[in-house]
């Protein structure tokens, strides 16, 4: 069953320090870098779009791992992904 809590963690703002601002921000820069480069680089199409949305849900889930990490959220995740 899912804790309460991590429900909360998963929906609700996180603070982030400077150095986590600071990686999220790179994240960003080369996510934007790439989907230029798809843009560029390939035709209009199926092919393009799905890309650009698996680079986005991939930038999602990197800035998700950065501002979760202090939470204590992704140690209980892994921890729970480990014994079951």
């Amino acid at each position: 069953m899912i804790d309460p809590i991590d429900i909360e963690q998963r929906f609700w703002p996180h603070q982030l320090s400077q150095e986590q601002h600071n990686r999220l921000k790179s994240i960003r820069t080369l996510a934007e870098a790439l989907a230029n480069a798809i843009v560029d680089l390939t035709p209009t199409g199926r092919e393009q779009s799905l890309a650009l949305t698996q680079l986005e849900q991939a930038s999602f889930w990197a800035a998700a791992a950065i501002a979760r990490e202090s939470s204590g959220y992704l140690a209980s995740v892994t921890e729970s992904d480990t014994t079951d």
